[in-house]
């Protein structure tokens, strides 16, 4: 395939407008260090004139929502990875080949493109600090073009990059807002914790790879026989359905452990990586999330058994039930990181063997959607190098009909030729490097950190696939480079979390709310007050057990027993006051904030959703945040009084009682609560030593078993079991020392808790000797100081979720009280009696509030009479869109006027003025409701022939 490419143009493409200056944390997902590389692909479009300039304006549209994308990637002092929002851009490469498309037939075999004339050629400026997103755009001389495209698989997967994409096709047809806002959220993934810094480990050996000259080839397999073969499979398995990617995969991984002829009982394993959005329940990730959130799958069998298969269905069977178990290996996963650290099992790093064989799918990402304003493209074309790991893709053909399944050849390949049938090998991405945050950024000290040479084993990575799918993809990606970040910035990169005062969280409680939490405080105090009575009860109850007469005892005892049971029924009544009233009006209150919540958002002008909030923001509030309002003026707030009284009532009790018992009980606190903390301390440390231990000791088994060839051909079995029980001494000391510790630490716990009862029943009998206390009030007094104690320490799950409701109310409140410049509930304004139409916009200066500094008109003027059918025509970006927004009032010019009728349209009541016009938007929404509905939206009492 000969042809010439001539670049036109380098340069970086920055955001439009201003966006955020900031450092944004990853998720744990992103963290991996596999994913420390670039993705590669060629999306080919078969028409599409002056399509780079056409890009590059939509794509720094795109950047100022998806302003991370413009920014680099960093190692934090933490030793994270982070990414500092600079707004530097991403890289654009402007090309023109001296072809047609249709003299290399679209690119349809993908194994002889030549991908370093299509690829973007890094900016030499960067000094090796690449851009987080690379593009070059090739026009070829049919007005065809083809978009190069390397990405940063840190920030994204393969969804996330194609979500992007879209994004640059939607603005680049001209629409003015997105149908998918951008969600940042990577802390809904939960984070590990930090692992702390260690030095470069020592460099892997080299994977053993059988001396083969690896096959390669593009198989096209038509829908016909994909459904014929499903048919099979349902018939097979009783009425159970299979994918397409079950099926194909099955046939490869069946077909290719044939053809590699490994001993039967060798276990063979088929990886691959499903997309696990749909797992991040607690809270769900928003639509809009554009991060890596996948997960490995892994399918071991003996080569022997899977060979022996007569058909490929047991196969299937078994695939699917790996993927039914990712759920819970993905939640062990995450469990496993949060308490272990990024030090912990990595899945992300499965065994490189040759016997290992990689499926990606890419043909369900999203990339076949994207139009540019020219349709789809003809077909996408992922991008293999020439790494011997065993790699097959699954995408689409062009057309879109069917499946195609590729496997790339090793150039390097040495020796004779086999009798393999095809399977692929694992493909090459290009290593990010990172940067220290640029002159945005500040801080008091910077220091660059560079590491020291190292070889880094092939890694797994994925462009992960739809819900019901999945996908692989393999890469020997080498370690980043890093810098290292000062932990001090400027205020400005930091958001400090504000709250409203805990009062004024019952702001829009009316008067039955009022009663019902008087009602229920009352309930929760009498409920609170009940067991420091039931402490009165039980000391009358030793004190009766005391008689000497059997006849005056059961006397005694029945009063006791009486006074129980009227405890019992006001302890009922009060703890029924207590939840129900709180319960209630929590639940009244957290409705109301909704529906004003929701009010006030269909009360603001356009400009709001444009710069303050957004769709996923909004829905979040509603669904997330009300939740925690109300669980912090509900229930919670009736059990912290609960608590509260039964601490005060307790002590209260204690001191009547015996005050001087009860100042000695409390001396023994200051000793419990230090030896606690010091258990703690020395624990959280033996703990994290042990850990560094094994994890070393883990090192040492991962590399001899991943090269167990090579261990074996220089005899090296006896020096491998030597350095890791060399690395097992020091965590056994670790684990020695932390038995020691933490049976000492809880040992002293309970000695000083059992000599703080032991001295209050000591105290306890001196003062029924010297004070006249009887032996009921004594341990009255103790279990008081016991129960006041316990109900304290009860409360703080109160406080967490007080502080929750607190923040989370701010910018709710803060939407409810805000007043827009628009008013669409105002009802004052001019109502005509009829209109005739005439539009016009005199003198018209205007910028959109979200990007201040880019002038859309200038002194703009237009005027359009009444019964007339005109039409705006313009490039993208000419305000076309902007001239509707302004006729519908969806924002107000600068400076000039917006008349209809010759009348300012900012004296119509606005709701009367937007019923009278009409609009029909490029992509018609259809809200769930019928056709009829749909059509008589706009009309609230519209009858069935208008």
């Amino acid at each position: 395939m000969e042809f010439s490419v001539t670049r036109i143009s380098r340069k970086l493409v920055a955001p439009a407008g201003p966006t955020p200056s900031s450092v944004l944390e990853l998720s744990v997902v992103d963290r991996l260090p596999v994913l420390r590389c670039n993705a590669r692909t060629l999306h080919v479009f078969k028409h599409g004139p002056a399509a780079a300039k056409v890009m590059r304006e939509a794509l720094s549209k795109a950047l100022i929502p998806y302003y991370p994308l413009a920014g680099r990637l960093h190692i934090s002092d933490q030793n994270e990875l982070v990414i500092a929002c600079t707004g530097e851009g991403i890289w654009f490469v402007e090309a023109s080949a001296d072809c047609t498309l249709d003299a290399v037939n679209y690119f349809d075999d993908a194994l002889s493109i030549p991908y370093e004339k299509l690829l973007p050629v890094p900016p030499q400026e960067s000094e090796g600090l690449d851009p987080l997103v690379q593009i070059q755009v090739t026009q070829f001389r049919c007005n065809g073009f083809v978009i190069g495209l390397t990405f940063c698989h840190s920030i994204c997967d393969g969804l996330g990059a194609a979500q992007f994409l879209n994004a640059v096709g939607e603005f680049a047809r001209g629409a003015e807002q997105l149908s998918i806002t951008p969600v940042w959220c990577r802390d809904l993934l939960p984070s590990p914790l930090p692992a702390p810094p260690h030095p470069n480990p020592a460099a892997p050996p080299p994977i053993p790879i059988p001396d083969y000259q690896l096959e390669h080839a593009t198989i096209d397999i038509g829908v016909d026989k994909i459904k014929e073969v499903k048919q099979e499979y349902k018939e097979w398995s009783g009425g159970s359905s299979c994918s397409t990617f079950e099926m194909v995969a099955a046939v490869l991984w069946r077909q290719r452990t044939c053809a590699i002829e490994v001993e039967d009982e060798r276990q063979v394993r088929l990886v691959f990586f499903a997309n696990c959005r749909q797992l991040v329940v607690e809270p769900p990730l928003p639509k809009g999330f554009y991060g890596n959130c996948f997960f490995p799958v892994s399918v071991t069998m003996e080569s022997g058994r899977l060979r022996s298969c007569k058909t490929v269905f047991p196969v299937v069977k078994l695939i699917q039930e790996a993927k039914a178990g990712l759920p819970k290996q993905f939640a062990q996963w995450i469990n496993n990181n949060n308490k272990e650290g990024e030090g912990a099992a990595d899945p992300f790093r499965p065994p490189l063997e040759y016997s290992t064989l990689f499926i990606s799918e890419w043909g369900r990402l999203g990339f076949n959607e994207v139009d540019y304003g020219w349709g789809r493209p003809a077909h996408i074309v992922p991008i293999q190098g020439s790494t011997v790991i065993p790699v097959a893709i699954l995408s689409s053909p062009p057309g879109g009909v069917g499946v195609r399944l590729m496997t790339w050849k090793e150039d390097d390949g040495v020796g004779t030729a086999t009798n393999l049938t095809t399977y692929g090998y694992g493909y090459e991405l290009d290593s990010v490097q990172t940067q220290p945050p640029p002159s945005p950024l500040p801080s008091s000290t910077q220091q660059i950190i560079e590491p020291s040479p190292e070889v880094e084993q092939p890694a797994l990575v994925s462009g992960t696939m739809s819900t019901n799918e999945a996908s692989t993809s393999g890469t020997h990606a080498d370690a980043a480079k890093t810098s290292g970040l000062d932990g001090n910035r400027d205020d400005n990169t930091k958001q400090t979390a504000s709250a409203v005062p805990f009062y004024k969280l019952f702001a829009f409680a009316d008067s039955t709310d009022k009663i019902l939490m008087i009602v229920g405080t009352l309930g929760a105090i009498g409920n609170g007050l009940s067991l420091p009575l039931m402490t009165i009860l039980f000391g009358d109850l030793i004190d009766s057990f005391g008689q000497t007469q059997s006849k005056n005892v059961v006397s005694a005892v029945s009063k006791v027993a009486l006074k129980f049971v009227y405890l019992a029924l006001g302890c009922g009544v009060a703890a029924f006051l207590q939840v129900a009233c709180w319960m209630i009006t929590g639940e009244r209150q957290a409705a109301r904030i909704r529906s004003l919540y929701l009010r006030t958002i269909l009360r603001q002008d356009v400009a709001f959703f444009d710069k303050e909030t957004n769709t996923g923001e909004v829905i979040g509030r509603m669904s997330g945040d009300t939740v925690l309002i109300q669980d912090a003026m509900g229930e919670k707030v009736g059990k912290f009084i609960q608590l509260l009284a039964t601490f005060v009532g307790g002590f209260v009790i204690a001191f009547i009682k015996g005050w001087l018992l009860t100042l000695v009980m409390l001396s023994s606190i200051p000793l419990l609560v230090i030896s606690g903390g010091i258990m703690s301390h020395v624990l959280s440390k033996m703990a994290s030593r042990g850990q560094n231990a094994y994890a070393k000791a883990a090192i040492v088994v991962e590399q001899t078993i991943g090269s167990i060839r090579t261990v074996a051909s220089f005899t090296g079995e006896k020096q491998a079991v030597a350095d890791y029980e060399k690395s097992l001494v020091e965590a056994y000391k670790s684990g020695v020392h932390e038995g020691w510790a933490s049976g000492l630490g809880f040992g002293s716990v309970m000695f000083i808790l059992f000599c703080s009862y032991a001295l209050a029943i000591w105290f306890g009998g001196k003062m029924i000797l010297e004070k006249g206390y009887t032996g009921g009030e004594v341990l009255n007094v103790i279990i008081a100081v016991l129960t006041g104690s316990m109900s304290l320490g009860q409360a703080a799950p109160c406080m967490t979720a007080f502080a929750a409701g607190q923040a989370a109310a701010f910018k709710m409140f803060e939407t409810i009280s805000r007043k827009p410049a628009i008013d669409a509930y105002d009802t004052r304004g001019k109502i005509l009696e009829d209109i005739r139409g005439d539009i016009e916009l005199r003198d018209v200066y205007f910028s959109y509030p979200a990007r201040p500094n880019e002038q859309i008109f200038r002194g703009f003027s237009l005027f359009i009479s009444s019964g007339t059918t005109a039409a705006l025509v313009g490039q993208s970006g000419s305000g076309k869109s902007t001239v509707i927004s302004l006729i519908e009032r969806f924002y107000d010019p600068e400076h000039g006027e917006v008349l209809i009728d010759g009348i300012n349209l900012k004296e119509f009541q606005l709701k009367w003025i937007r019923s009278k016009i009409g609009l029909v938007s490029q992509e018609p929404v259809l809200f769930t409701a019928s056709i009829k509905d749909n059509i008589a939206y706009g009309k609230d009492d519209a009858t069935t022939e208008e």
